[in-house]
Formats: structure tokens, C-alpha cells, sequence
């Protein structure tokens, strides 16, 4: 009788050694591995057109096209002097090639046929979707925007001086543009300004550094250094799309460059590099906790919202953290895996990716 009451107590402690702790008072739902790709398999299954459309990779210095439910498509050497770059939205159904140094951007669609042809002498970017494309020049000083037509936009109600940063709402084709000298615009893939915001300073002392939106673009957070200290303002698109401040949030301290963020309906995550902070917008609490890395912090620390959930990277950890910030488990990432490596939206609310520059993984996260 004793045996086999330790034989139980040995195994229930070995199963609750790899179950996070927090998991008997909260209910965290469900969270597994959706689908993965591994550019030395080279292959990619019907089922990856649940998650994505279309990304890039390199492999032996040359780079491929991979579209979900096919082989992959080379692209071209890199050693080959009329290599092209490549603009590629995951969810697009084409994507952008244009030269380091010219003035053609070609439309090309997932069958290799080029589309479209434009002379622009900028550099583009488009969103998620392929929908709404920025045009910069190499300094940011000029900005141009563009449809997947081809058809440039009437933008010339933007002004601004120097692009600081810009963001791309994850669920619609809409666009963050934030301009150092304190202006602020969302646009919308059909290139109509849903609001312009301009912060003012009463003695000048401005400067904006970042921006982001949540995945409807319903929120918007912006970072900036004004009158001496370091702010966030959390923007709300309102009924009558008008820009509504619904919080402001100053930093303990500042910070001279762009801070990586992530914004939902519940909060805002900022990821800085000596510093973890959640602020909440509903239910939930606000927190920070210092960083300790193993070797020097990067600037760049990856950080997504989804609808109900965040999710961040740090050192060689990543953490998934519930809608009210609450940390729901931290797992540790493969040795295998290279840096930089980044987090991307998938097709449905609920699932995002981890991707780096030879691995592809989708996660899916569902509540009870």
C-alpha cells in the first residue's frame, strides 16, 4: 500500500513539474503547435493555407518564395548582380521587386507573372495583406502611398518632418504613420485619413519615436519625448473618427530610440530593453518588472497583441501572457534557433507565428 502511495506522489509531482504553476488557480485554455515549416525540409503542406499566403527565406545564399500548399520558388542568387529585393505580405496574393538602387517596383502574382510595372524611386513596404504600400525614400523624409494596383494615393495632406515610425494593424489593411515633429495619421487601405493627430508641445520640446496599432486598428500608442520626459499617449478612434486620448503613461525614464510595443483592447505591452511593462485598459493591473540579460540587451525585443492575448520575447525566452497581463507560462526557445527571429500574425484571431530566418512555427491559442 505504502509502494504505491509514493509510486502516485512521484508520478502527480512529475506531472505537475511541467505544467506551469499558475494553471490551478487560472484557466489558461488551450495552447499547442499548429503547423511548422523548416526551410532544409523544403516543403510546405495544403495546411499552411489556414495560416499564411506567402514568405520569403534564404537558403545557401539564395533566396525562395514559399506559397502555402506548394513548393518552394527560387527567387534568385544574391550573388547575381541583377538580384532584386523583395517586398512579400503575408497574406497578399503577389508581391513587390524592386532594385536597391532604381526607379521600377514590379507587381509580380504568386504564378511568377509580372502584373504591373511603376517608376518609383523609393523602397516599398506593404502591409499584411498587400493592400496598402509605403513608398520611402531612403532617408524618410518623403513618403508616397500606393495600392496594390499600382495607383498612387492623393496624400498630400501628409506633412511632417522625418518618418520616426510607422505600424500595420494585424486584422484590416490600415496604417500608423508617426512623424517626429508630432504629427499623426491613420489611413485605411482605400488611402482615406481616418484621423490626423498632432501632439504640441508649449515650449517646442518634441519629439515622437514610435507607433503601433492593436489588430483592428480601433487603438493606437504612440511614444514620444515632450517638455522633458518620456511618454506613451494611448489613442482611440471614436465613432466619429476623430483622434480620443484615453490615457497617458509616463516612462520611469528615457529612452532615445524606438520602443517595440503591443496594443489590444485590454492594454498596452512595451517591451524596452531594461524593462517589461504592461498598463491596463479594462480589468486588469499595471506592472513592470526589470530585465536581466545573459549577455548585452538588444534594442529589439519581439512583442505581439492578438485580440485576447500577448506574447514577448526576452533573452531566450518567450512569455505568454493572458488579455489582463497576467503571465499564463514562459517557455524556452531551441538552441537551433537563429536570431533575430520575430512574432507574425496568422489568418485566424487566436494563432500567431514565430519566424526566424529558417523556421516558420504557428501557434494556436484557444479560451475556454
Amino acid at each position: 500500500m505504502l509502494r504505491k502511495i509514493l509510486l502516485a506522489s512521484v508520478v502527480f509531482m512529475g506531472i505537475t513539474f511541467f505544467i506551469p504553476t499558475n494553471i490551478f488557480w487560472k484557466d489558461i485554455g488551450s495552447f499547442n503547435l499548429a503547423w511548422s515549416f523548416n526551410k532544409d525540409l523544403a516543403d510546405s503542406s495544403f495546411n499552411a493555407k489556414k495560416y499564411f499566403e506567402l514568405i520569403a527565406y534564404e537558403k545557401d545564399g539564395e533566396k525562395f518564395l514559399l506559397k502555402a500548399g506548394f513548393q518552394p520558388l527560387s527567387l534568385g542568387s544574391k550573388a547575381d548582380d541583377n538580384f532584386q529585393r523583395y517586398d512579400i505580405p503575408l497574406f497578399g496574393l503577389g508581391y513587390l521587386s524592386y532594385k536597391k538602387l532604381g526607379r521600377d517596383i514590379n507587381f509580380i502574382s504568386t504564378r511568377g507573372e509580372v502584373l504591373w510595372n511603376k517608376k518609383y524611386s523609393s523602397y516599398p513596404i506593404s502591409d499584411y495583406y498587400g493592400k496598402l504600400i509605403l513608398l520611402l525614400s531612403g532617408d524618410s523624409s518623403n513618403i508616397e502611398i500606393i495600392t496594390s494596383n499600382g495607383f498612387s494615393l492623393d496624400k498630400d495632406q501628409l506633412h511632417g518632418v522625418y518618418l520616426s515610425d510607422y505600424g500595420f494593424a494585424t486584422r484590416v489593411s490600415v496604417v500608423l504613420l508617426v512623424f517626429s515633429s508630432g504629427e499623426t495619421y491613420l489611413i485605411e487601405e482605400t488611402g482615406k485619413t481616418v484621423f490626423k493627430h498632432i501632439f504640441k508641445s508649449e515650449t517646442n520640446n518634441i519629439f515622437l519615436k514610435s507607433g503601433v496599432l492593436s489588430p483592428r486598428a480601433k487603438l493606437s500608442a504612440v511614444h514620444l519625448f515632450k517638455d522633458g520626459r518620456d511618454m506613451v499617449f494611448i489613442i482611440e478612434k471614436d465613432n466619429n473618427e476623430k483622434a480620443k486620448i484615453v490615457r497617458r503613461i509616463v516612462l520611469s525614464k528615457i529612452y532615445p530610440h524606438l520602443l517595440h510595443m503591443a496594443i489590444n483592447s485590454h492594454g498596452l505591452l512595451i517591451t524596452a530593453p531594461d524593462e517589461t511593462s504592461f498598463f491596463a485598459l479594462d480589468s486588469g493591473d499595471d506592472w513592470s518588472q526589470k530585465t536581466f540579460c545573459t549577455e548585452k540587451c538588444s534594442l529589439y525585443r519581439p512583442v505581439y497583441a492578438d485580440e485576447n492575448f500577448f506574447v514577448f520575447g526576452f533573452d531566450k525566452t518567450w512569455h505568454f501572457l493572458d488579455s489582463d497581463g497576467v503571465s499564463l507560462f514562459q517557455t524556452t526557445i531551441s538552441q537551433e534557433l537563429p536570431t533575430p527571429w520575430r512574432f507574425l500574425p496568422a489568418k485566424k484571431p487566436g494563432e500567431f507565428a514565430l519566424h526566424s530566418k529558417d523556421y516558420l512555427t504557428f501557434y494556436r491559442y484557444k479560451t475556454r
